[in-house]
């Protein structure tokens, strides 16, 4: 009989040894995907149940008096008609008799009110024995338009109704709660623009909720509150004890942010990647997450995370194709809209989206240039496709290595601004997208006349000459000169100078010959002259002669008196 007990309890104690395991073996890192978010159906403990959103809170720790006080700091305190102080929940509560009892707050009404878009928790305990029914809380406008009301039905029931003149929404908790014992009811409700949610927790359980369209309800239209009976009338007086009374009130409601997604952007299939999700909330409240792969997997509601903690999911794609993963966020309030897409390209990626440099001005029937380039994530070549705007395309051109700067030609005929696009695709015809416009403004133009060249027409080797250029442009654009020494040597345009302008440059030749010197002009459209030409020589030294000369006699001087 021992031995058995033995065995019972090591089996007991094993249970309980790899139930712990397994709860500890949970790691944000990895696959999460098995997880899955249980319904919540316990009063939830990461909603904003501090003093920053706490809009009134009665203690009833007061004891005596007939002020009720508001320990908020909003001083929202009631006056007390009638009830009396019992022992409660918590020091001390009111006693309220079902026929002429209540607490006014009506000078804070207004501040009481709320809207349909606002969150809300009502947080109180009650005890009732009354078959009677009763409001324990009601807040109302003129002719109880609109309305909202806390009341324990005849059959222990609590309700929560917000109702306007034309629609509302109401929830209903279990029955049996006028059993004459404390109560803690937690009554929230979701405020949105279309269907609002409420939820009824007694005593940490769920026992009531609805979801519906409920008419614009703002916090003005209030102006009567009351704690034991009815706003607006001497009716529905609850009987019964209340303590511990909290509304808690985020204004506007919890505008839930969506998760920013961070990951690779391809891949290949069959291949797991990771991706990280993170979203702040407002309010510091715990989050739940919702993904949508793309692909028709979903990771369902899993958490809760701390706001801001980043959580590392991962997935793989079975098929090749582009995929677009999004998130959503939630916390106990209400979910976020969808997160921006993140692509996710799996098998052959197609190639970045290409680079255009070139001129944004020109002018018609002149040439221009333009450097494309882009990469490509496989490494693939790649060939380029440029629309003009004009009607004419340069088709595809290439292939050319990824990272490889290509250069493409055009001339327009007719003036206009042309909003040039390009794409690229690589070797397996997968596509990038177009660029955004590149824009030039082309226009009539006239190239620059055939410039002049005035310097000196014989020069000598090792000495800097300089000589000046002049060009006329009809348009009265400033022109640059491009200069051609004749020697296998060139200069670089030089800077726009004004039109008829002089402009000076120098050279110096090394070795004796003749030159031609060329030159041309570009107006700032880049339309060219033709050329200008200027020819040059350089004479034989006589000085060497004569030195040579000198050599032979100092040699040979039997010369030197032959000749003289």
């Amino acid at each position: 009989m021992i031995k058995n007990d033995l065995i019972k309890k090591a089996f007991v104690f094993g249970i309980i040894f790899l139930f712990i395991i397994c709860a500890n073996s949970f790691s944000l890192g990895g696959d999460i995907r098995k997880l899955r978010n249980k319904s919540i159906n316990y009063c939830p403990t990461n909603v904003p149940l501090n003093d920053d959103y706490v809009d009134a809170y009665w203690k009833f720790d007061e004891c005596t008096g007939n002020i009720l006080e508001d320990s908020s700091g909003h001083n929202y305190d009631g006056t007390i008609f009638e009830s009396l102080w019992v022992t409660g929940h918590l020091d001390c509560a009111l006693a309220f008799d079902g026929t002429d009892d209540f607490v006014d707050l009506d000078n804070h009404s207004f501040n009481l009110g709320f809207n349909k878009t606002d969150d809300m928790i009502f947080s109180l305990w009650f005890r009732s024995n009354s078959i009677d029914g009763g409001y324990i809380y009601c807040i109302a406008g003129n002719q109880h338009v609109p309305e909202a009301l806390i009341e324990l039905c005849s059959n222990g029931s609590l309700h929560f109704k917000i109702w306007t003149s034309v629609c509302g929404i109401e929830a209903y908790s279990e029955e049996d709660h006028n059993d004459g014992s404390w109560h803690q009811a937690d009554i929230y409700f979701n405020g949105i623009t279309a269907k609002p949610t409420m939820e009824i927790y007694i005593d940490g359980d769920l026992e009531g909720s609805r979801t519906k369209w409920l008419c614009e309800v703002e916090d003005s239209d209030f102006n009567k509150a009351k704690i034991g009976r009815r706003a607006h009338s001497e009716t529905n007086f609850f009987r019964g004890q209340v303590d511990e009374f909290k509304i808690i009130k985020y204004q506007e409601g919890n505008d839930q942010d969506p998760p920013n997604i961070t990951g690779p952007s391809s891949g290949y299939p069959g291949v797991e990647y990771e991706f990280s999700f993170v979203a702040e909330d407002p309010e510091e409240d715990k989050i739940w997450y919702f993904i949508d792969w793309g692909d028709t997997t979903f990771e369902d509601w899993f958490g809760p995370y701390s706001s801001g903690t980043t959580v590392v999911v991962s997935h793989k794609w079975i098929q090749e194709g582009t995929y677009e993963i999004k998130a959503k966020s939630k916390d106990y309030w209400d979910d976020s809209r969808w997160s921006d897409s993140h692509k996710m390209k799996i098998g052959n990626v197609n190639p970045e989206v290409p680079t255009i440099i070139g001129p944004s001005i020109g002018g018609v029937d002149t040439m221009y240039e333009f450097k494309l380039t882009t990469t490509d994530p496989d490494g693939d070549e790649v060939l380029y496709f440029m629309d003009w705007d004009d009607g004419d395309t340069s088709g595809w051109v290439g292939p050319s290595s990824s990272g490889e700067t290509i250069s493409l030609n055009h001339t327009w005929t007719s003036p206009g601004t042309y909003n040039l696009k390009a794409k690229a695709k690589d070797i397996f015809n997968e596509e990038s997208e177009w660029t955004e416009d590149y824009t030039i403004s082309i226009v009539d133009n006239d190239p620059p006349n055939t410039p002049t060249i005035d310097g000196p027409n014989t020069v000598k080797a090792g000495v800097l000459q300089t000589f000046t250029f002049t060009s006329v442009d009809f348009d009265g654009d400033d022109v640059s000169y491009f200069i051609d020494w004749g020697d296998d040597s060139t200069s670089t345009w030089s800077s726009f100078q004004s039109s008829g302008t002089e402009y000076s440059d120098s050279h110096t030749w090394m070795k004796r010959g003749r030159y031609t010197i060329k030159a041309r002009a570009k107006d700032i459209y880049s339309a060219q002259s033709d050329w200008a030409q200027l020819d040059i020589q350089m004479p034989r030294n006589r000085a060497i002669s004569c030195f040579l000369f000198y050599r032979i006699f100092e040699k040979f001087p039997i010369f030197q008196m032959l000749i003289f």
